[in-house]
């Protein structure tokens, strides 16, 4: 351990000892923790590590002031902020219990086969996007079975931290079928945004805080689907779309996440009931 980790752990450690707070789990560059925040107005302490929060209960009216910071807005139960090291502010934040991640700021400075990601342009806003919120939930998950140490946990906040920049507006979130704002609805959300990549349905149970086979039957008596024959739903849907906006069928099949040509078009088949090939010459049957 060199020693910026070194002093990164201690004042992580003067952290958990803190009241009301609860360590989930820790590594050399990060902490996760559970903690009943007071409330609280004056000037913030300066600390040496980010800290993303998770509003699980209580909130209210928050404001903060300070270089190229300004903010009027309301925690909530689902709502998420992220605060980094170097930026005193005087504000008030209410009463509240939240979920913690206090990361080394340079723990993304070279993700490896990812680009650098900037926090600055997420960094002193609130943010209320069910996906990421269901994010933060199952990294808690994930570091209590596996810790924190483990690639997989780093490139999860990664893909958190990446999503915070992109929420799009609440007027534009699309949530499908029976599942239009009701329980299940962040598992839909995480479907849309992981199009492109593999998605294991057992992540998304654990995300919701189930087992894969209470899953699959929740989801099905919801959409008439399993949640993987509704997520190639989903993917197909998009290749369509693209296919008709003049993209080529191996642009498409990458695009929603198939790198076989084969699987891709008996795939397509299957749920628009021509091959790819034949839907961007003809369009729709």
């Amino acid at each position: 351990m060199n020693s910026s980790s070194r002093a990164l752990v201690d004042r992580y450690r003067s952290l958990a000892e803190a009241d009301g707070t609860r360590v989930i789990a820790m590594s050399e560059t990060m902490i996760l923790i559970e903690v009943e925040f007071a409330a609280f107005e004056g000037t913030s302490v300066d600390m040496p590590f980010a800290m993303l929060a998770l509003c699980l209960q209580g909130g209210g009216p928050t404001w903060k002031r300070g270089k190229g910071i300004a903010i009027d807005a309301v925690w909530q139960p689902g709502t998420l902020g992220l605060a980094l090291p170097d930026q005193p502010a005087r504000g008030a934040t209410p009463a509240m219990r939240a979920l913690c991640i206090a990361f080394s700021p340079d723990l993304f400075a070279g993700a490896g086969h990812r680009a650098a990601l900037d926090l600055r342009p997420i960094a002193n806003r609130l943010f209320d996007d069910p996906l990421a919120a269901w994010m933060m939930t199952a990294l808690r998950h994930s570091a209590q079975s596996q810790g924190m140490a483990s690639p997989m946990f780093r490139q999860g906040l990664y893909l958190l931290l990446e999503r915070l920049g992109q929420v799009p507006d609440r007027q534009q979130r699309r949530l499908h079928g029976g599942l239009r704002g009701g329980r299940l609805a962040p598992a839909i959300a995480c479907m849309e945004a992981n199009l492109a990549h593999n998605l294991p349905m057992a992540t998304l149970a654990r995300g919701m805080g189930m087992d894969a086979r209470t899953f699959t039957r929740a989801f099905k008596r919801e959409t008439g689907r399993t949640p993987f024959a509704y997520f190639t739903h989903l993917r197909m849907e998009h290749a369509r779309a693209l296919l008709e906006k003049g993209s080529g069928v191996t642009e498409a099949a990458m695009a929603v996440g198939y790198s076989n040509p084969a699987k891709f078009a008996a795939a397509f088949r299957r749920t628009c009931g021509q091959l790819p090939s034949h839907w961007r010459q003809g369009g729709e049957p």
